[in-house]
């Protein structure tokens, strides 16, 4: 009888704490189970909403272009033009769409092509495309149209406009932006495009002008380029002028591109110290044109006169073209030593280009070697320089550059000191050449110059 007790006051104890805990887990992941599909719900039911609202908003932007006067269906700014917006937002009950419209002219094949077919734009298609903001990958609803004039021919005072877009190995740029505007005609012209996966935009219906098309294409990673009005509303010549359109002919202008690239100047003391703060110019990458003068210069797309270094002398850009490049010290305090590589510095397409500027404090006591070949404007890289003192003590040895130049003070342990108003004894070798030697008094920056003789 009381073992029988025992049993049933153990079993109306109710749960344990282990039981208890069990229990809210699993009510746990059946709530967040229910949950997740009753959200995941919501958001397809959502969607769907938003891609019927979408589509009716495409459908009533194509019947309202089907009422409109055909001469109107155009993008405002752009070609052909028209009362269109490129770009504009509605907002509905289930979100803010964004609307963007395009209209192209399609010169018909079997009607003849431009320019023998006078009327380049036999008709009109139109693409409306309507996005919103959308945690699914469908967000977007395209629909489009052609549109035929209402007589058999239009727009008889038209041209075509081309442009082509490729890398300097001769591929094609594709999705590439071009920039039209116009800003001489009435309604003026201002719009963006892209290239197709030839490199080729073709724009029938273009409005006849003289060198007024102003084009400018670039590429996310590319270089830019553009064309410009000729002289003297730009202030030089350019290579590249603004475009003309003729009525019943076709335009055409090839542009090359390339991937940006690189370039970092490290300026430097002859004892390798960075010089910060420091101004310079810097100019260089596509020639553009030349200057108006007697004796013609050429003009650089990149042309920057007040540049400066870092606080620790180094300076860098990460979107430069290819090309040279010409580098000029604006400092009155400092002279150009010697550069490495030499100049210009010659920028490939998608590259790294990393160049050090060996620059002299005009307060300084320096001794600077330029080496050429006798009979020769040929610098002479190699030679081995060397300094000494009164007893003919070697100083400090240093070897020619890519210039032909070799500079004292070089780094050294101990520190080499070159003294004003001492004269120093120097000797100059390299293999296949006679040698040289001289002497030379300091006072400043001293630059001393030296021809070698080739051996016979």
């Amino acid at each position: 009888m009381k073992m029988k007790k025992q049993n049933k006051k153990k079993s109306k104890r109710g749960f344990t704490l282990v039981e208890l805990l069990v229990g809210v887990f699993l009510f746990t992941l059946l709530f967040l189970g229910i949950y997740g599909t009753y959200s995941l719900g919501i958001k397809v039911t959502n969607h769907d909403r938003m891609i019927t609202e979408g589509t009716s908003i495409a459908e009533e932007q194509i019947e309202a272009i089907h009422a409109m006067t055909y001469d109107n269906i155009g993008i405002s700014g752009g070609i052909p033009s028209g009362t269109l917006l490129a770009t504009e937002t509605e907002t509905r009950d289930h979100g803010v769409y964004t609307i963007k419209k395009t209209v192209k002219c399609i010169d018909d094949p079997y009607n003849n092509l431009a320019p023998v077919d006078t009327s380049p734009c036999n008709y009109k298609q139109i693409e409306v495309k309507v996005s919103w903001p959308s945690g699914f990958k469908s967000n977007t609803v395209v629909l489009d149209t052609i549109i035929a004039p209402p007589q058999v021919e239009t727009e008889v005072n038209m041209g075509v406009l081309m442009v082509n877009i490729s890398n300097s190995q001769g591929l094609p740029i594709s999705n590439a932006e071009v920039h039209i505007k116009n800003t001489a005609l009435s309604p003026q012209i201002d719009f963006t495009t892209e290239t197709d996966a030839n490199g080729g935009l073709t724009l029938p219906g273009a409005k006849p002008a003289t060198t007024s098309y102003e084009i400018t294409a670039t590429k996310s990673g590319y270089e830019s380029v553009q064309t410009y009005a000729p002289y003297p509303s730009s202030p030089f010549n350019p290579n590249d002028v603004n475009l003309s359109v003729a009525k019943g002919s076709i335009t055409s202008k090839s542009f090359v591109i390339d991937m940006i690239s690189s370039l970092t100047i490290n300026l430097r003391d002859t004892l390798g110290n960075g010089i910060p703060n420091t101004p310079f110019a810097l100019k260089g990458g596509r020639v553009i044109g030349t200057t108006v003068e007697p004796s013609p210069k050429q003009v650089y797309y990149y042309d920057q006169a007040v540049l400066t270094t870092n606080t620790s002398g180094n300076w860098t850009k990460s979107d430069l073209g290819k090309g040279p490049y010409y580098f000029t010290i604006t400092n009155p305090n400092y002279e150009l030593i010697t550069t490495s590589p030499t100049l210009p510095w010659a920028l490939a397409p998608n590259g790294n280009q990393t160049v050090t500027v060996i620059m002299g404090d005009k307060t300084a006591n320096l001794l600077v070697f330029t080496v050429k070949e006798q009979d020769s404007t040929a610098v002479l890289p190699g030679a081995t320089v060397q300094i000494l003192d009164q007893s003919n003590n070697v100083i400090q040895t240093a070897t020619t550059d890519d210039n032909g130049i070799a500079y004292f003070p070089q780094i050294a342990t101990p520190a080499v000191t070159i003294t004003a108003g001492t004269t120093y004894s120097y000797s100059i070798t390299k293999t296949g050449y006679t040698a040289s030697s001289g002497t030379s008094l300091v006072n400043g920056i001293t630059r001393v110059n030296v021809s070698l003789v080739k051996t016979p």
